[in-house]
Parts: C-alpha cells; structure tokens; sequence
C-alpha cells in the first residue's frame, strides 16, 4: 500500500506564510445561520478557536473572517495579525 501527499501552489504558500502568522485581536461583528463561503473563490482554515474553526474567504481579493461552532452558527470577525 503507498499513500502520497498533496501539494498545491496555494498550499505551498499557505504553508510558508504559517510561521509568522499570528492572530493579534479578533473583533466579533455579527453572527447568522448563513455562512459566506458560498460567495469566496477561495477558502482555507486558519485556526481553531476553543470549540469554533476561523476561516478565512477571499471575495473578489478581498479577506473576509468567518467562524463556525459546527451547530450552524456562522460569525465574521475583524481580525488583526501581528
């Protein structure tokens, strides 16, 4: 049996972008049952928060900061790297 790993552009930027990638403050705007990701072009998880993921879309090259709970509640935050 022989197992092989993917490897994408996005995910070879993801990965070098990931040691200098801290959160410095996350702000809650609002939250809904709707989420945003339909809207992106494309997504990715960045962290795990206590019992929600932060995910960041891109919408027309623009970030935008949603989390999940997994009971379908959907909250943008404004957030701030370091």
């Amino acid at each position: 049996m022989s197992c092989s790993i993917y490897k994408s552009a996005d995910r070879n930027n993801f990965e070098s972008e990931v040691p200098t990638f801290k959160i410095k403050s996350l702000q809650k705007q609002t939250c809904s049952a709707q989420s945003i990701v339909s809207e992106a072009s494309q997504s990715r998880l960045l962290t795990a928060l206590d019992d929600e993921f932060l995910w960041e879309h891109k919408i027309q090259e623009n970030s935008f900061y949603e989390s999940t709970d997994l009971k379908g509640t959907y909250c943008l935050y404004d957030v701030t790297f370091e």
